[in-house]
């Protein structure tokens, strides 16, 4: 019977260090989520008209390499209803620019995109930038 009581106690010992180690990992997996804004100016340049703009965040990769959408509103007036009309990536000061194709559109409302991006997801961790509007732009 003692040797039984022998094996019992490093057996009890291991399954706790077991389940702490467990317990200890699943706690540490969490999500962390990053703000960014958006700013957007259009511009009559000859050649090619242009929507340009930075992305901004505490985070350095959430403004590098950020994917942006630029949007143009369907008709004047039309509130809400936007077109997409291109889109590229920021480069790692969080630039961005894209050509306005058949000019800017008088009284047309231009806004602009950041795209949700995950910059880190692994062992449980998620870190992800949040997706953001930039305010509305009058073509002029």
């Amino acid at each position: 019977m003692q040797s039984l009581g022998r094996i019992r106690a490093p057996l009890i010992a291991v399954v706790a260090l077991v389940a702490t180690v467990a317990l200890t990992s699943v706690s540490s997996a969490h999500r962390k989520f990053y703000k960014s804004s958006v700013s957007i100016a259009v511009a009559k340049v000859a050649g090619d008209d242009l929507a340009r703009g930075e992305v901004d965040s505490k985070r350095r990769a959430c403004r590098r390499n950020r994917t942006v959408i630029l949007f143009q509103e369907s008709k004047p007036g039309n509130t809400g209803q936007f077109l997409e009309i291109g889109r590229t990536k920021t480069d790692d000061g969080g630039n961005w620019t894209v050509p306005i194709q058949n000019g800017i559109k008088k009284g047309r409302a231009y806004h602009a995109q950041a795209k949700t991006k995950r910059v880190r997801n692994r062992g449980g961790h998620k870190h992800i930038c949040k997706s953001k509007f930039s305010p509305d732009v009058i073509g002029g």
